[in-house]
């Protein structure tokens, strides 16, 4: 009769040890939903190499979270990334700190992905946790994303064979239109031996390019635009003049305002 209480005992404690387990779980999850403050620690975390940094109670609770909605998507799945040349002063990043963004991958979108956008190697980097708690950066495949969405900033990917005059990757769309505006960020390594010793450097490059006549055209000069849109080119003239444009002072800007106003003005003279 002992040994009959003393396993029902047993069975007792571990039904109520895997009660307080699904309470604590649910807790947690409910607590994301109504505390959504939480997921901001996702936000503006060092870029540093984090395989071995343990993620800390503050971010605790936004990781588990996390961990179960996200273990078996698609978008973890890549190779393990590497900081190239981290000797380099600076970063190769578009944009210094982790920033959530939309991920269309695989023909589905992923929202609020944290990720760093590595504009040397012209690639996407995300972070995620194993079992183990500790964080592992990750290259996400190239040749399963279409499109993202970075701090309102739309990127799309050419394609080969999309257009003559651009190479495959991703390009900004600073202005969707008749003229489209494409703009390809770039990082290259500088050295710089001015002061007698070797000194390595990040330098970031923008290249636009301007839609006409059924293809993109690289825009590299204020008067390569103008050349581009010479029939308007007078006009235009004015217009950047009367709003203080000047390509090397603010080359989005120049362009994308111009190129606007030319469609405007093609509008108008349809009307």
């Amino acid at each position: 009769m002992s040994y009959f209480f003393g396993q029902l005992n047993i069975i007792i404690l571990k039904c109520v040890k895997d009660f307080l387990l699904f309470f604590i779980y649910s807790f947690l999850l409910m607590a994301s939903y109504l505390f959504p403050i939480v997921t901001s620690v996702a936000q503006n975390r060092s870029i540093e190499p984090r395989e071995t940094q343990k993620y800390s109670d503050e971010d605790h609770l936004y990781s588990f979270y996390r961990e179960q909605i996200s273990r078996n998507a698609q978008i973890y799945n890549g190779s393990k990334y590497l900081v190239p040349f981290p000797a380099v002063k600076g970063n190769p990043f578009l944009i210094d700190s982790w920033e959530e963004a939309s991920v269309w991958y695989n023909q589905q979108v992923y929202k609020g992905i944290s990720i760093l956008y590595d504009i040397y190697q012209d690639a996407l980097v995300t972070e995620h946790f194993g079992s183990d708690g500790y964080y592992v950066q990750l290259k996400m495949v190239t040749e399963k994303i279409d499109a993202f969405f970075l701090q309102e900033r739309l990127f799309k990917k050419i394609l080969p064979g999309d257009t003559t005059n651009m190479k495959s990757g991703f390009y900004e769309v600073l202005y969707d239109g008749s003229s489209s505006v494409y703009v390809k960020r770039i990082k290259r390594r500088q050295v710089d031996q001015t002061t007698g010793r070797r000194h390595e450097y990040w330098e970031e490059v923008s290249r636009y390019y301007v839609q006409k006549n059924q293809d993109y055209h690289l825009v590299r000069t204020q008067a390569g635009f103008y050349k581009l849109f010479k029939d308007k080119a007078r006009v235009l003239r004015n217009y950047a003049r009367e709003n203080a444009l000047h390509f090397k002072k603010d080359r989005d800007a120049f362009v994308y305002q111009l190129a606007s106003h030319y469609d405007q003005l093609n509008l108008k003279f349809q009307d």
